[in-house]
């Protein structure tokens, strides 16, 4: 009978133990996933913003690049094939992106895109 007590005693211990255990994992989950939401949250935002300096910055872009000295000046430079590259890589991954269904002509996306081939 007494070891059947101290069993049942250590069943006890060992079953207040593993609560405990799961309280603090499920403390310590929230908490991830509460980091997991903020880290989301900023991640759009940061998209957002690049979308928009990429719009602003390609429509300035193609806005002087109809002036003969600013095209001089960009083809002096050896950096013309990178900024292709670039030019390249973003349009193939708007494509491929949104494929058949393009977004709204106002989005910042969109407007990156248009101002990288001249619209």
């Amino acid at each position: 009978m007494v070891s059947t007590l101290e069993e049942l005693e250590a069943i006890r211990t060992k079953y207040k133990n593993l609560q405990r255990e799961w309280d603090n994992q499920q403390e310590h989950l929230g908490r991830i996933q509460g980091d997991v939401l903020k880290l989301k949250s900023q991640l759009k935002n940061q998209s957002s913003f690049c979308a928009s300096m990429g719009a602003i910055m390609g429509s300035l872009m193609w806005k002087t690049s109809r002036l003969p000295n600013v095209i001089e000046a960009l083809l002096s430079t050896n950096r013309v094939s990178e900024f292709l590259c670039i030019v390249s890589g973003s349009l193939q991954s708007f494509l491929d992106t949104y494929n058949t269904s393009l977004p709204d002509v106002t989005t910042n996306e969109t407007q990156f895109i248009l101002s990288l081939v001249g619209t």
